[in-house]
This record gives C-alpha cells, structure tokens and sequence, in this order.
C-alpha cells in the first residue's frame, strides 16, 4: 500500500506531501481541485508517460515520490529478482523526475533504474485504472497471483517445496538428454575425450618440470661464465700463491697458536679461527667439486629446449600450466566413465525422474485442494 506522496512542481501544485491511512482512502473535492494531478503523478512515479502540461510552468523541473509498504512476501520475492532490495521495514521509496526539455530520472531506493525496469517492479505494487479498465484482471500474468492471494500464508510451504522438487526435476532432465543422445554423438565424445587422454598421459609431464628445465636451461646458457667465477672463486680463496684467503688465516693461525702458548686466555680468539678454517676448507671444496661439475653440454640444451618447445604447445591446447593439464586430464577421465557407465546410471536417472513426478504430482494435488 502507498504510504505517503510527495509531489512537487507537477501542474497547479509547487509542493505537497499526502499521507495515505491503511484501507480505503478517498479523495475527493470539486472538479479542478486537483485530484487527477494526484492520480497523473502516481501514474508517472510508476513510469507511465506524462503529459505535455505536466511540469509546472516556469518550473525547471517536476519530481514525484512514492513510498510504499510491501505486504505480500511473493511480490518481495519478484521484486528481489527484478535486483531490487526491499528494506528491513518492507517499504520500497519511488523517486521519478523530468527536466523542462522531458529527460526523465527513475531511482528506485535510491538506485538508478530504467523506465521500463520501473513499470515491471511498479506492476507488483500499483494498478491504476479507470473506467472499464482492469489491467490486473485482463493479465493472464497476474491471474494465479490473484488466486494465491485467496489461499494466503498457507500455500507458501508448498509452493518453495514444488519450486526446489521442479529445479531437481529440470536437472535430472538434463542429465538424461545429455546421457540419451545419438549414438553417433556418444562414439564421437568417447574417442575425443580417449584422444586427449592418450596425448596428455603420453607427454608424461610432472607437476614441477617445466619450472626445472627452465632452471637447468639457465645453467647450460651460463657454463662459460659459472665455470670463470668459480675458479676467480677458488684463486682468491685457495690457488694464489702470493695472497690467498686459505694462506692468510693459515699463517693468522700460526700467530694465534704462539699468543696462546704465552698467554693461556687468548686460547679462546685461536679455537674461533680454527673453526673459521674448517668452514673454509669445506667453502674450497664445494666450489672445486661445483667447478668440476659444470660443463657445456649442448646436447643436453637441444633436448631441453625441444621438451619446453613441446610443453608450451601442449598448454597452449589443454590449460595454462602442467597442473592445469593434468587435472584436465583426470576430468575428461571422469566424464569418460560416466558415459561408459551411462546404461547404469539412466536407470537410476530414470527411476529419480519418476519418484519426483509422483511428489510433484502430490504437492499439485494439495495446492489444488
């Protein structure tokens, strides 16, 4: 029901707001009292087209509010499907303007909406009409809502159980056409779906292996340059004869031995060196054995770069990375199963299918009753 009416700068009026009591409300007053503006501007807010007198003279613009309270929890619903929002007080404010040059603006709870969006969601709130006018009546549309307005709150319960029994009665529908197909289209799926098995599982990928070859490719690109630092490495640590690092702390350490057989309380300051000497060593012979190791295979570079060549074309058919593909895979192995096992599981379609036309058909028979 509309609660209250603001009407500003539309005909004769500059400015009113009319409150409307719940149940009948009458207007009535002498002929241009003005009673067709109020009914002209409930028929605009609800996004009928004004007239050309419509705006009060030398006014810039006419705006008309509606707010109404919604009762019905169905038209709630709709209404809410229509991207509407009723607020927690189930009141919905219409705000609808024209300009002097006849652009209109239509807001419904202050989001922008369009004339037409206006009319569909104002068809649940208003009807408007004269004499031998019944736009609801003549609706076929609105007939059943007219009919469960009869039954109130009670048909509720069934219609959201008959609205969840049909959606689970459309989905198994679709599960059965898409397992009845033709014959020719089931063989087609079977060997697309095994074609693409076959290549996957063939290319043998592993999860981490693209990020690895890019990895080794790196090395092999860079064994001329890993290889000279390395042995700069080992020359500055080991191999100069005139001022190696290992030299240094050697002849460091013969000093600290002889301070400590003087003066027992340095022992400490010698120990440290000695264990920075271990570490040493063991530095040395990382980098020896890592030196030894590099070497420049271009043999083994061809391979990669023909593996990485390989795995970005198969990514580019079947899914951005290697993780990607190889859960594809298992998905069309799924559905693979599912078609070979699909005799087995349209029995079971089938049998769904005709449990829940006998609740439908029971749920029907109560909202009839």
């Amino acid at each position: 029901m509309i609660e209250h009416l603001y009407i500003e700068n539309v005909a004769l009026i500059e400015k009113i707001n009319i409150e409307f009591n719940k149940g009948l409300n009458i207007l009535s007053g002498e002929t241009g009292a003005g009673k067709s503006i109020i009914i002209d501007s409930i028929a605009f807010a609800t996004g009928q087209r004004p007239g050309k007198d419509f705006i009060k003279k030398n006014a810039v613009k006419a705006l008309v509010e509606l707010l109404i309270f919604v009762e019905n929890d169905y038209v709630v619903k709709e209404i809410a499907g229509l991207g509407i929002e009723v607020d927690e007080d189930n009141c919905i404010l219409i705000s609808r303007n024209i300009n002097s040059l006849g652009k209109t603006n239509c807001k419904i709870n202050g989001k922008n909406v369009t004339v037409t969006m206006l009319k569909e969601i104002s068809s649940f709130l208003i009807d408007t009409h004269g004499q031998h006018e019944y736009q609801s009546l003549m609706n076929p549309a609105k007939h059943i809502v007219i009919i469960d307005k009869f039954c109130g709150n009670v048909i509720d319960k069934f219609k959201n159980q008959l609205s969840q029994k049909y959606k689970e009665y459309k989905s198994i529908l679709k599960d059965i056409r898409s397992i009845e197909g033709s014959g020719r289209e089931r063989q087609r799926k079977i060997e697309s779906y095994q074609f693409q098995i076959d290549e996957i599982e063939s290319a043998s990928l592993k999860e981490n292996e693209e990020e690895e070859l890019i990895a080794r490719r790196k090395i092999l690109n860079n064994s001329e340059k890993l290889k000279e630092y390395s042995d700069k490495a080992l020359s500055i640590l080991y191999r100069n004869e005139n001022v190696s690092v290992s030299d240094q702390i050697y002849s460091a350490l013969d000093c600290l031995f002889k301070i400590s057989e003087l003066d027992l309380e340095q022992k400490d300051i010698c120990s440290a060196l000695e264990g920075i000497s271990a570490d040493l060593e063991d530095v040395i012979n990382q980098i020896s054995t890592y030196g030894d190791s590099i070497e420049n295979n271009s043999d083994e570079l061809n391979v990669i770069e023909e593996r990485l060549d390989f795995l970005y074309r198969i990514k580019r058919k079947y899914g951005k990375s290697i993780k990607d593909i190889i859960n594809y895979s298992e998905k069309l192995k799924e559905k693979l199963d599912f078609i070979f096992n699909s005799e087995e599981e349209l029995k079971k379609l089938l049998e769904k299918k005709k449990a829940l036309e006998n609740e439908i058909r029971k749920i029907c028979d109560a909202i009839s009753l």
